[in-house]
């Protein structure tokens, strides 16, 4: 079967360091499943944004098959964590180690040593914590909702689907935004939680926004929650009868929803610590800092060996862009810069021109019908836009989209599933919501009056 170029996700302010390590862990997987060296998928980077498109693959049979064999238990997301754990607690060690001794003897041999020691970090972090889980626990989702959809039909137990749903969905344990709620809560200064808590304002390796006082108060404020129902995951099993592979489903489901959202935390922690390394970098080259963001790993790599960074590269990437994508029949990832790129951006217009003439259809992660103006959220800043009774527009939600989604109406997403951020927030603030549109960021504006339909999942536009 064949399947046609589509956009794969989108990446808001994310350096080549990060999202190139990322393609080529893409590349391992799809040519590992495939067993064909052939061009799946390219990166367009426009500005200071990264969007992926990929074909000639079913992603979600990719996914599968990772998610079976790492992702599909509550044992197997517990041996994931306890290894993230034991992970953070080395990383710690060995970037403590390389920015003390860097503060010593900052030569290039040893700017070189602390790169290898932060690349070999890396690779942990794209397999593990990065591109694979995120390619099987967007499979998971979709193979879960289609589970229990058809398991609550056959057990004629619709009146209860979305308490069920629901009460599945509550993460095992608390991540770190969680963690700063209570702690506010509780009375620890804010200064504290701040400094505590840093790590959270970015998992990209080079481009970040400090997390501030006045993020922490915002993320923090009450607001009045309805009340919940909820059933015990052993009333669920009562309720519904499952077989061994629906049970598994089930009994996995609190699990994978805190993993989906503590790799972030992961990704967070290990970018924060080695920030120091990309500092030196931007020092020793004499390039402003957020320059190094333009130069994927293995370029960095060759600077430091020829002792001479491509300024130029730099310059042109950061005013006209570029593609990322591999060499056929060899996993040697290449940038390919203007104006031999044009093929590819012509391929990436063709397929956002054919998502904005699109209906626009959803996941209905929280039922309900809400009716507001549309407020497109394509970086961090735009949240604070958001006023009461707003629709919150975005590619996708994080815990710092938390301050606008307290104030919106409703939330739809292009991309992610019924385990999403945005989705584990509308349920719990009983907020109509759709994710995984495709398209809603492209076909709705900022002010555009509409009606989210979250019974049905679809977006209409109102006159």
């Amino acid at each position: 079967m064949a399947f046609p170029w589509k956009k794969l996700f989108i990446r808001k302010e994310c350096d080549l360091p990060t999202f190139g390590a990322a393609i080529q862990t893409a590349y391992h997987i799809l040519w590992r499943f495939t067993k064909l060296k052939k061009e799946y998928l390219f990166a367009h980077l426009k500005g200071r944004d990264i969007y992926y498109y990929i074909h000639d693959v079913d992603e979600r049979a990719v996914g599968r098959s990772l998610y079976q064999k790492k992702y599909s238990t509550p044992l197997h997301i517990q041996e994931r964590y306890a290894e993230g754990v034991a992970f953070l607690k080395q990383t710690k060690i060995t970037a403590r180690y390389w920015q003390k001794s860097l503060a010593k003897n900052f030569s290039r041999d040893h700017l070189s040593r602390a790169f290898a020691a932060f690349q070999k970090d890396f690779a942990i972090i794209n397999n593990e914590y990065s591109i694979l889980p995120w390619w099987a626990l967007e499979s998971w989702q979709y193979d879960f909702l289609e589970t229990t959809h058809a398991l609550i039909q056959k057990k004629k137990a619709e009146a209860y689907q979305d308490t069920i749903l629901a009460s599945l969905l509550r993460p095992w344990k608390r991540t770190a935004v969680q963690d700063i709620e209570r702690k506010f809560h509780k009375g620890v200064p804010v200064s504290r939680l701040v400094h505590d808590y840093q790590f959270l304002r970015s998992w990209t390796v080079v481009w970040h926004t400090p997390i501030t006082a006045e993020w922490i108060e915002d993320v923090c404020k009450k607001v009045a929650l309805p009340r919940q129902d909820a059933f015990s995951q052993k009333k669920i099993i009562q309720l519904l009868r499952p077989n061994t592979q629906e049970k598994r489903y089930i009994e996995a489901a609190p699990y994978v929803v805190f993993f989906k959202d503590w790799r972030d935390d992961v990704r967070r922690k290990h970018a924060f610590l080695w920030t120091f390394l990309f500092d030196g970098l931007s020092r020793y080259f004499d390039v402003a800092y957020d320059d190094i963001g333009y130069s994927p790993l293995w370029e960095i790599d060759t600077a430091l060996k020829k002792d001479r960074i491509d300024r130029q590269s730099i310059q042109e990437r950061k005013q006209y862009g570029c593609v990322l994508t591999s060499a056929p029949r060899a996993l040697d990832i290449r940038v390919i810069e203007r104006p031999r790129y044009e093929r590819y951006v012509k391929r990436a217009l063709a397929v956002d021109m054919a998502w904005t003439s699109m209906e626009i259809h959803g996941i209905i992660a929280q039922r309900g019908v809400a009716r507001g103006r549309v407020r497109v959220v394509r970086k961090y800043a735009d949240v604070f836009h958001i006023k009461g009774g707003d629709i919150l527009v975005a590619n996708t939600t994080h815990p710092n989209y938390l301050v606008g989604m307290k104030k919106a109406a409703a939330f739809i997403t292009d991309e992610g599933g019924i385990a999403s951020h945005a989705a584990i927030v509308a349920r719990e603030m009983k907020k109509p919501c759709l994710v995984g549109t495709g398209n809603a960021t492209k076909a709705l504006r900022d002010g555009d009056m509409v009606e989210v339909d979250a019974e049905r999942g679809t977006v209409c536009t109102i006159q």
